[in-house]
């Protein structure tokens, strides 16, 4: 679990995970197969330039950050040699690493205006964030409905109303947004079936979904 995990994710074999040749083949192949990859140290700045690339608007990469660690990892005390052994022992994931910020460099090139946007976004996500976080629960006995925020138009952004519809996908379990999704697209499913009532109730609270 603690050996090239991403790449293990990816599909690369375990056997393989001391063959230089298929480990470089594999690397270019990720490298081809994905035009774009995030990375998470650099989230807002990643975010941003798909939002740019896919032609999406600001709401499109909005988010509220769940089972996040609250405190520092303490990498910092990891001394050099540590580090580069964890390196080594997950060489895949390392080179796969560095591939994907020479891609996210890459794809800053040209870019105009990249760091007001992405301090205008993060700002927006911390306005939307402490906003979001002023709702309850999300069922409907104890859901608080405050007025709307208003984010403002800026040359990066249209203006845009932040209600309590806009809020509740952003709060919900990843458990409930999965069987969203798989009920949208398998509504027979014995899952769907046996949680209509309560995929209602999830429905009636999200403008725009329906069963």
């Amino acid at each position: 679990m603690t050996r090239n995990l991403q790449s293990a994710d990816l599909g690369f074999e375990y056997r393989d995970f001391d063959n230089n040749d298929a480990i470089q083949r594999f690397v270019r192949q990720i490298e081809r197969e994905f035009a774009f990859i995030i990375v998470l140290e650099r989230l807002s700045e990643s975010l941003v330039l798909m939002k740019r690339k896919l032609c999406w608007s600001m709401q499109d990469i909005l988010h509220i950050f769940k089972n996040r660690r609250g405190q520092s990892w303490g990498y910092e005390k990891i001394n050099l040699e540590s580090a580069q052994m964890a390196y080594t022992w997950s060489k895949v994931d390392t080179l796969i690493y560095d591939m994907a910020q020479s891609k996210l460099n890459e794809a800053r090139k040209g870019q105009e205006k990249l760091e007001e946007e992405i301090a205008l976004f993060e700002n927006i996500q911390k306005s939307i964030t402490d906003f979001c976080a002023t709702m309850k629960k999300w069922n409907t006995t104890n859901l608080y409905d405050p007025e709307p925020l208003v984010i403002e138009k800026s040359e990066f952004n249209e203006e845009f109303l932040v209600n309590r519809q806009f809020c509740v996908p952003l709060l919900l379990h990843e458990n409930y947004l999965t069987l969203i999704f798989k009920c949208r697209q398998f509504p027979n499913h014995r899952q769907c079936k046996e949680n209509i009532n309560f995929l209602h109730e999830l429905y009636s609270l999200i403008h725009g979904v329906h069963v």
